[in-house]
C-alpha cells in the first residue's frame, strides 16, 4: 500500500516562504513574522507529471499543505482557498483510493465500473 503510486497532472507554483520585519520606531522593537506566497501567473510555474506514491502523500505532502495553510495570514484568501482545495482533493483521492482496493479486495471491482 505504501508503495502504490498516484500518477497526477501537476502545475508546478514556486512557493516563498518571506519573512517580514516590522520595527515600531516608539518603543524601538522590532517582530519578524512569516507567510507563504505564491503567484499562480508567474512565468517560472510549469505543467507537469507528477509520481507521488501513497506514503508521500500521507506523510509529506498534506503535512506540508497543513503546514502552508497555518502559515497563510487573513489577507491571504486565494492562497488559503487554493491550498484547502488541495487538501479535500487529496482526501477525496485518498478516500476513492481505499474504496477502490476495498473492493478489490472483496471482488466487487467489476460491479462499481459496470463492466460484466
Amino acid at each position: 500500500k505504501l508503495s502504490d503510486v498516484f500518477l497526477i497532472p501537476t502545475f508546478q507554483i514556486l512557493y516563498k516562504e518571506t519573512k517580514t520585519v516590522n520595527f515600531d520606531s516608539i518603543s524601538c522593537t522590532a517582530a519578524i513574522s512569516t507567510s507563504t506566497k505564491f503567484d499562480i501567473k508567474n512565468a517560472e510555474n510549469k505543467k507537469a507529471i507528477s509520481f507521488l506514491s501513497y506514503r508521500q502523500v500521507i506523510t509529506e505532502t498534506l503535512p506540508e499543505l497543513e503546514t502552508q495553510l497555518k502559515n497563510l495570514d487573513a489577507s491571504q484568501v486565494v492562497e488559503k482557498e487554493t491550498i484547502e482545495a488541495s487538501i479535500s482533493g487529496w482526501n477525496e483521492a485518498l478516500a476513492e483510493y481505499e474504496e477502490v482496493n476495498m473492493m478489490a479486495w472483496n471482488g466487487d471491482l467489476l460491479k462499481r465500473s459496470n463492466v460484466e
